[in-house]
C-alpha cells in the first residue's frame, strides 16, 4: 500500500492471507480493522507513514502475523486489553493509542521511541527501554526487572506504576527516566541508579507491600512529594543518599524512613493515623533526617529517632514547628547505650499540642540557639534531658 494524501482502512470479516508480505509506503495512514486474524506468511514492513492495528472501536481487530519491520510508525489502536506478542524490529516509532492496556507477556527490549498517547503499556516480565518515551499515557512494570535507560530524557507525563518486580532507572545522571509521578504497588520496587532520574515536580507513592520500596537505589533524588499508604503498617519508603522531598511527605499507613548510614531531607511531614511512622534507622550506621520549615503536622502517629538498640547515632534536625490534633510519640526504642538519639531544634520552635491530646518525647531534645515554646491545650511530656532554652 503506497498512500500519501489519503488514509485507507481494511475492514470487515475478511483477511489478508497466503504467501505475501504487507508493505506500507507513503506518508499516509493505513488502518487494519478487519476482525478475522490476518495470516499471510512473510510479515509486515512499514517503510513510511503509519500502520494502525485497530480502528479504536472494534475489539480484536487488525491482528497480523508476529513479524514486523518498522521504519515509520506502528500504532496500537485496538480498544480492548490484549497481549502484544510480536517481534518488532527497525528504528521506527511505536505509539500506544486508546484507553486500554497492552501487555508484553515476555521480557521485551526496545531501543526505539515510544509515544504513550493514551492508556497503558504493561511489561509483565521485564526487559529494557532505551529509546525516548513521550506522551500522557501510563507505563507499568509488572514483573521481572525493567530497565529504563538510554541517553535521551523521557518526557512521558502519565503515571508510572511498579506493581511487581523491579523498575530500574538507569539513564545518565540528571536525565529524566520518567516524566511524571511514580506509584509503587503490590510487591514492586523502584531503584534509582545513580542520581536525579525523576522530575523535581513528581510524587512518589508507596502503596504496596514492600518493606523497602526504593531498595537498590544508589543515587540521590529530588522530588516534590511522597505518600506512604500501604495495606499494612509494614510498607516502607526508605530514603537514601541525601535525597530530598521538597514539598510534603504524607504518611497514612506505613513508614517513611531514612536508611542506616544515610541522610535524607523532607520539607514537611504529615502523619494521619496511629500506624503512620517516621523512622530514623541508625541500625548499621548513623542516620540523619532533616525536616524543613514545614515541620510536622500529626493527627496521630510516631516519630522513631532510633528504633533499635544498636550503638549508632540517630539525629532528627527540626527546622519547623510541631502541630498536633491527636496523640504523637517521639520514641527511641528505650535505647540504653552511649550513642546519641537527639532531636535538634533549629531556632525558635513551637510545639502546638491539640486540646485533649498528648505528645511524648523520649529522645534527647536540644537547641544550639533559640527556644522551645509549648502552645495549645494538650500535654507535652519530655522523658529525656532537654537542653533547649
Amino acid at each position: 500500500v503506497n498512500n500519501a494524501g489519503k488514509a485507507y482502512t481494511f475492514t470487515g470479516s475478511g483477511k489478508l492471507t497466503g504467501d505475501m508480505e504487507l508493505m506500507k509506503k507513503g506518508t499516509g495512514v493505513l488502518t487494519l480493522a478487519n476482525t478475522t486474524p490476518n495470516d499471510f506468511t512473510d510479515g509486515t514492513v512499514i517503510l513510511e507513514g503509519s500502520l494502525r492495528r485497530g480502528d479504536g472501536t472494534t475489539a480484536g481487530a487488525g491482528i497480523v502475523p508476529p513479524k514486523i519491520w518498522n521504519e515509520g510508525t506502528l500504532v496500537l489502536n485496538r480498544p480492548d486489553n490484549h497481549d502484544y506478542g510480536y517481534a518488532l524490529e527497525g528504528p521506527g516509532i511505536l505509539e500506544k493509542a486508546q484507553a486500554n492496556t497492552v501487555s508484553f507477556p515476555v521480557a521485551t527490549s526496545f531501543g526505539i521511541p515510544i509515544t504513550l498517547t493514551a492508556g497503558k503499556l504493561r511489561f509483565v516480565a521485564g526487559g529494557s527501554l532505551t529509546g525516548a518515551l513521550g506522551g500522557a499515557g501510563e507505563l507499568e512494570a509488572a514483573g521481572g526487572t525493567l530497565d529504563i535507560g538510554g541517553t535521551d530524557p523521557n518526557t512521558n507525563t502519565g503515571l508510572t506504576t511498579v506493581s511487581a518486580g523491579i523498575l530500574r532507572l538507569t539513564k545518565a545522571e540528571g536525565t529524566n527516566a520518567v516524566g511524571g509521578n511514580i506509584s509503587i504497588t503490590g510487591g514492586g520496587v523502584q531503584a534509582i541508579v545513580p542520581s536525579e532520574r525523576i522530575p523535581v515536580t513528581a510524587t512518589i507513592s508507596a502503596l504496596g507491600t514492600s518493606a523497602d520500596s526504593l531498595a537498590g537505589s544508589t543515587g540521590m533524588e529530588t522530588f516534590a512529594n511522597a505518600v506512604v499508604n500501604g495495606p499494612t503498617a509494614a510498607t516502607q519508603l526508605i530514603l537514601r543518599n541525601n535525597s530530598k522531598v521538597t514539598g510534603t511527605a504524607t504518611v497514612n499507613q506505613g513508614i517513611l524512613g531514612v536508611a542506616s548510614a544515610h541522610t535524607a531531607n523532607v520539607e514537611k511531614v504529615v502523619l494521619t493515623s496511629p500506624t503512620a511512622l517516621v523512622r530514623v534507622a541508625a541500625g548499621s550506621g548513623a542516620s540523619t533526617m532533616n525536616i524543613g520549615s514545614g515541620g510536622i503536622t500529626a493527627s496521630a502517629g510516631e516519630v522513631q529517632v532510633k528504633f533499635n538498640t544498636n550503638d549508632q547515632d540517630a539525629f532528627l534536625n527540626l527546622a519547623g514547628d510541631v502541630t498536633t490534633t491527636g496523640n504523637l510519640a517521639f520514641t527511641n526504642a528505650n535505647y540504653p547505650g552511649g550513642n546519641q538519639n537527639i532531636i535538634n531544634l533549629s531556632g525558635n520552635r513551637i510545639f502546638d499540642i491539640g486540646n485533649g491530646t498528648t505528645t511524648t518525647v523520649s529522645p534527647d531534645l536540644s537547641s544550639a540557639a533559640g527556644n522551645l515554646t509549648k502552645a495549645g491545650g494538650g500535654t507535652l511530656t519530655l522523658n529525656a534531658p532537654c537542653a533547649a532554652n
